[in-house]
């Protein structure tokens, strides 16, 4: 119920802000936030193809569905869980069209074209530090040409939407394949309609997907921090899959990494790569460059190795019990077998394994969530703070 950090000092991307942009609306308007969009939005631009899937069973002529590769083959998602608000959107690139003719003309907002550039503004933090992130928008460069843009992906679907507003020019492309295609689609059209040449290649050549090296996959796995500007650390955990290796930021689903050669590696699903900068003397990554492409920007990150602590018997025994968390309405069950400790939530039948969570006397982590102990005077240990990626500081109170 508190704040990740104080207004200002901080960013971290949540859908939750959407969400409740959307409650507002309804607040002010007094209908449904798929009724007011209808009414405000879609039908004066005449978006007839439009409209926010706000009733999961609803039967909705010509709609796509979405897909994923599964280990045996394609299979389709489970749309069930998507929301108004930060998704459920239905539309087509045509009326994308419509609306980007809004932009530019500006006929909801009745001409004041302030409002529509101030979402384009990158944050500045009381720091100093510019975060390439405005109102719901991302403001950057392709090539030296100004671009505003916002792509996203939930539950197979992907999009990208992507406008020149100097050149009157915006590309929007979709996908339901599971991937983020649409980004390298957008990009790529945008380069033929701004007379622009192909993707550059770099200086160290494009990233070209590799058989792993095992002297990678040993000297990679295990736990790292990003550290992101704005001062948030993101916990991230490597770990072997068949031949390959998976990235799985804190609260974030599983993502598949694929090797760019020696000490080199890239995503695919999102426009990432890093690279080993620093080794021990065994071969083990002990640092890494991070790059994540945001707004049509290179973000530079860096990563450090986050070094497993090894807890006494009376650490872990401080840690087992029931936990409850008042503002999820749940409880966090711990036990121990020997030197192990497995924790499940209580409304979750499943029990996982949490082997190795504690990342120092203070700190533990397991299923990407982040536990902080906070001790009384006498050394007890009665409270943590739980950490969720997006959603940080949520109390847990021992029972």
């Amino acid at each position: 119920k508190g704040l990740n950090f104080p207004v200002g000092e901080g960013y971290n991307y949540s859908n939750t802000g959407y969400w409740m942009a959307g409650r507002i609306v309804e607040k002010v308007t007094g209908k449904s936030l798929g009724e007011a969009m209808k009414a405000m939005i879609f039908q004066p631009l005449k978006m007839d193809s439009t409209q926010l899937r706000d009733d999961v069973t609803r039967i909705i002529r010509g709609r796509a569905e979405s897909y994923a590769e599964g280990p045996t083959g394609w299979i389709r998602h489970d749309e069930s869980d998507m929301t108004d608000g930060d998704g459920a959107l239905l539309t087509t690139v045509r009326d994308m069209a419509k609306w980007e003719a809004n932009l530019n003309r500006n006929r909801l907002g009745k001409g004041r074209a302030r409002l529509l550039d101030a979402l384009a503004v990158p944050t500045r933090l009381k720091s100093g530090t510019e975060i390439p992130y405005g109102i719901g928008l991302m403001p950057g460069t392709l090539d030296g040409v100004k671009q505003v843009e916002h792509g996203g992906n939930w539950l197979g679907f992907n999009a990208m939407f992507s406008r020149f507003p100097d050149q009157g020019i915006a590309v929007a492309a979709f996908g339901n394949d599971g991937t983020l295609l649409s980004t390298t689609i957008a990009e790529d059209v945008a380069r033929i309609a701004l007379g622009l040449p192909k993707t550059p290649v770099k200086a160290d050549g494009a990233p070209k997907e590799q058989d792993w090296r095992e002297a990678d996959r040993a000297g990679l796995e295990g736990a790292w921090v990003i550290k992101v500007p704005g001062g948030v650390s993101l916990p991230v955990k490597f770990d072997r899959k068949d031949r390959g290796m998976t990235m799985s930021p804190q609260g974030q689903p599983t993502l598949d990494l694929y090797s760019a050669g020696e000490g080199e590696a890239f995503l695919k699903v999102v426009e990432a790569r890093l690279k080993a900068t620093k080794k021990d003397a065994s071969g083990r990554w002990q640092e890494a460059d991070f790059e994540q492409k945001v707004g049509g920007t290179w973000l530079k990150m860096t990563m450090v190795r986050a070094e497993p602590y090894a807890p006494t018997s009376e650490e872990l025994e401080a840690i087992v019990g029931r936990w409850n968390a008042p503002e999820l309405g749940v409880e966090l069950i711990f036990t121990r077998e020997g030197e192990t400790l497995k924790a499940r939530l209580s409304n979750s039948p499943s029990e996982e394994t949490a082997a190795g969570a504690f990342q120092s006397r203070d700190e533990l982590t397991f299923s990407g969530l982040k536990l902080r102990i906070e001790r009384a005077e006498d050394g007890s240990i009665r409270q943590m703070r739980m950490d969720a990626g997006r959603a940080n500081g949520m109390i847990l109170l021992k029972l």
